[in-house]
């Protein structure tokens, strides 16, 4: 879902604010994994014979086994692809939120002065679970991830600007402050009772 707002107000002949606003929300209940790796249903099928139907892998559970040992008889070295599409989740929920503000103020028609402020934040909370059985880890595995990411930006810019008849004169002279803070909150255990 994305909501975005813009907005501009002349607040007098020399003062104008502008400002802007975006904010951002995915949520993602399974993520697919791809390219050449083991949590990938395509690398399971890549390496399994072409004669083989795929149709004999539809039910990933061993009968009478649900939810402890996979059926990967056709090829034991991989997990079988259904195990891996359903069982094999990765989830992803973010929040983010940017934009920024500015008011330029004219002293004249040559000389004005524009101040900044600019914000990009972002919140992700992810998880990845692997069942026990799976050919990496038999004893199941699960991994939470919170991930915060700030950036804070000000800046301003002294702007003249002048003709002369034939010859312009443009001077500016400005600056920038930036402020970067990432965190990252990892859990993770390879070995699942349940």
């Amino acid at each position: 879902q994305n909501f975005a707002l813009s907005a501009s107000y002349q607040v007098s002949k020399k003062l104008k604010l502008d400002s802007r606003i975006t904010y951002y929300r995915r949520d993602s209940d399974n993520l697919p994994t791809i390219g050449y790796g083991q949590s990938s249903p395509t690398y399971s099928l890549l390496w399994s014979s072409n004669h083989i139907d795929i149709d004999w892998m539809r039910n990933p559970w061993l009968a009478g086994q649900e939810n402890v040992q996979q059926d990967n008889r056709l090829n034991r070295n991989f997990d079988n692809p259904y195990f891996i599409v359903n069982e094999h989740l990765n989830t992803l929920d973010r929040d983010r939120i940017y934009g920024n503000a500015s008011a330029t103020y004219s002293f004249d028609q040559y000389l004005s002065l524009t101040v900044r402020g600019g914000m990009d934040y972002s919140s992700e909370f992810r998880t990845s679970r692997k069942p026990m059985s799976s050919t990496q880890f038999a004893n199941g595995y699960y991994r939470e991830q919170t991930i915060n990411n700030t950036e804070l930006n000000g800046d301003f810019l002294l702007k003249y600007d002048r003709q002369f008849g034939d010859i312009g004169v443009t001077g500016n002279f400005g600056g920038n402050t930036m402020q970067r803070e990432y965190k990252q909150v990892s859990l993770l255990t390879k070995k699942l009772l349940v």
